[in-house]
């Protein structure tokens, strides 16, 4: 706001003229920050009865009932019709070796004399037993013993596997003798000492260390002369020498 006077013509005139500022239009109020208030009261007393926490422990174990039943019904029934087919397989399994069993039993009464003594001899091969030193076995009932006690083998050394049994250490204990590597010979003349490689002979340095202690011991044999003369040894005598008169 400013004022004006002027003195002119003996009048006193007064100008006010007025100015907007512009501070106090630009000012703008401050906008208060919004206040959330969070009252859990109406939760614990929700929580605080029981029988809302029962009903909706009811409703979740019903649903999860619901659920396993339904899942588990095509297996139980898929496992039952498994079992009764494997119960039929297993009856008809027994009566075909009762009949097996019972047509050996048979024939094995049917026989007589040194027939009936080589049958049971062979079935007691067969369940184990050993046969006496200096016995003779036919081939085939020989044959057949080795086939079986390898299948024993086999089928212990894979029970021993399946039940975690197996290991390195006792890997002997289901080694048969036909399972041995068999030796590596060398075949052709042998130089008796070195190795032959490509058409060459190779010597080590042990090897002629005992080429030369041989020898060494062959000259030391042949001093004093003293040779072998069939069974026994003699002394070579020096003949005198002749003088020439």
């Amino acid at each position: 706001m400013t004022k004006s006077k002027s003195n002119r013509s003996g009048t006193n005139n007064t100008h006010v003229s007025f100015i907007p500022s512009t501070t106090a239009n630009n000012t703008t109020p401050k906008k208060e920050p919004d206040v959330i208030v969070f009252n859990d009261s109406c939760l614990k007393k929700a929580s605080k009865s029981g029988s809302n926490i029962i009903e909706w422990k009811s409703f979740m174990i019903s649903k999860m009932n619901e659920k396993t039943q339904i899942s588990s019904a095509p297996k139980v029934i898929k496992e039952l019709e498994e079992e009764r087919i494997n119960k039929k397989n297993d009856k008809e399994l027994e009566e075909l070796l009762k009949t097996t069993k019972l047509l050996e039993k048979y024939t094995a009464e049917q026989l007589t004399g040194k027939d009936r003594r080589k049958y049971n001899e062979r079935k007691m091969f067969e369940l184990g037993a050993k046969p006496k030193k200096g016995m003779k076995i036919p081939t085939p009932i020989s044959l057949g013993i080795q086939s079986k006690r390898q299948e024993r083998d086999q089928q212990e050394l894979e029970e021993a596997k399946n039940l975690g049994l197996y290991h390195q250490s006792i890997k002997h204990k289901w080694a048969s003798s036909s399972s041995k590597p068999p030796q590596v010979r060398d075949k052709g003349i042998g130089m008796g000492i070195g190795k032959v490689k490509n058409g060459m002979l190779m010597l080590s340095s042990k090897d002629i260390k005992r080429v030369q202690n041989s020898a060494s011991d062959r000259k030391s044999s042949n001093r004093g002369g003293l040779k072998k003369h069939g069974g026994g040894i003699k002394k070579k005598r020096n003949k005198p020498k002749k003088r020439n008169k």
